[in-house]
């Protein structure tokens, strides 16, 4: 007599348990969305406002992360691709190797002190440190257990902790080069406005109430005419959320200003010069 016995369960792999959180799809753009609205604020503070006020686009956002994953994806794939490329040498010498690579967590308290000593540069490096260290000590282990003649398959729940830690620091490394693309972008605006930006002369009903000297104001003498007032020397930051953000010259004095003006039937932007 014969007995029909379950299937042993067998085990899943990495990738399956990852994507089982979701669609990578879906996660991917989230992620475009986050990193998106973190550089539009980064940006917007340097303008002394903040990213709601633009009130952009999940669109706006997803566009505004593409260039931010230029750098982080490349690098990413240079490295995979010179530890694919290190790791027969890696393993051949693992004796060697793996006595240096445990103190690899070393590189955290020196990102530590990278980043209290030079504050921005630091505080982008520090996620790079981390990864590092951690992606550098379980190597070594791995190493180690090959030079001692053991199984050098880690467990599964180990290559899912590191893997996951890693792939959080690989976030975190790019929501910090997120922020320092907001913010040179902006810097560079404030710097340049007048050759980074189209200029845009602004016909209104109403003045507006703003008193920078950058911004030439004139009255029309015209009683029949739709507009009363108009505005030279702004130059178009974007328009988003149906309003035109617009900026004025002279932020390298500390005397620009955004101005902020809803789009209907009260305003008219000519653009050129």
């Amino acid at each position: 007599m014969s007995s029909n016995s379950a299937p042993a369960p067998t085990r899943p792999d990495t990738l399956r348990l990852l994507t089982s959180f979701g669609s990578p799809i879906a996660l991917g753009t989230t992620l475009m969305l986050y990193f998106g609205w973190v550089r539009s604020e980064a940006q917007a503070r340097e303008f002394g406002a903040d990213a709601s006020v633009f009130e952009m686009s999940g669109q706006d956002l997803v566009l505004r992360s593409i260039d931010i994953l230029f750098i982080p994806v490349i690098l990413m794939m240079l490295l995979a691709l010179l530890a694919m490329r290190l790791d027969p040498w890696l393993r051949r010498h693992a004796r060697v190797i793996a006595p240096v690579l445990r103190y690899a967590w070393v590189l955290v308290p020196l990102g530590i002190g990278l980043h209290v000593a030079t504050d921005e540069l630091g505080d982008v490096m520090l996620p790079m440190f981390v990864f590092l260290a951690i992606g550098g000590t379980a190597y070594a282990g791995m190493l180690r257990r090959q030079a001692d003649g053991q199984d050098h398959t880690p467990r599964f729940s180990q290559v899912v902790v590191v893997v996951l830690l890693l792939i959080v620091v690989l976030f975190w490394q790019t929501e910090r080069w997120a922020q320092l693309s907001g913010r040179a972008l902006a810097g560079e605006l404030m710097a340049n406005v007048a050759t980074e930006l189209g200029p845009a002369t602004l016909f209104t009903v109403e003045r507006l109430p703003t008193d920078a000297s950058e911004i030439v104001e004139t009255r029309l003498d015209d009683p029949g005419g739709a507009f009363v007032y108009r505005y030279d020397g702004l130059y178009l930051l974007q328009r988003s959320g149906g309003k035109y953000f617009l900026l004025s010259d002279g932020w390298s004095a500390g005397e620009g200003r955004l101005i902020i003006v809803p789009d209907g039937d009260a305003v008219r932007l000519e653009f050129g010069s």
